[in-house]
């Protein structure tokens, strides 16, 4: 298996950000996330491929190390909860991490992908 580079795994963060925002359910908010089995599911989905491709770029490319405001251990450690203990997630910090963080996240990845 060839071994992905920064720009692929930068990449993939910000299309999972933009998944989530582009689907239907997502311009509801709260109100629209916790009815929707299927939305929170597709939350999950997308929020873990985040973490995961944080994960690769601490571990390869020393982004936890670099002077940003993002908290990279703990996007991590959330791909960990969703993946291992899906029976036990609090709905509340997984909200939290899409209204509030993800945004933050998505500013940081495009500045990085010279987007704006």
């Amino acid at each position: 298996m060839t071994k992905r580079n920064e720009i692929s795994w930068l990449k993939d963060i910000y299309q999972s950000i933009e998944k989530i925002e582009g689907h239907p359910q997502y311009q509801y908010g709260r109100k629209g996330y916790d009815p929707d089995e299927y939305f929170r599911g597709w939350i999950y989905l997308h929020v873990e491929r985040i973490c995961e491709a944080a994960t690769h770029l601490c571990n390869d490319h020393n982004y936890d190390k670099k002077p940003t405001e993002l908290p990279w251990r703990k996007i991590m450690g959330t791909r960990i909860i969703l993946a291992h203990c899906y029976w036990n997630i609090e709905e509340d910090i997984i909200w939290n991490v899409v209204a509030q963080h993800l945004p933050i996240l998505k500013t940081k990845i495009k500045e990085w992908l010279f987007l704006e």
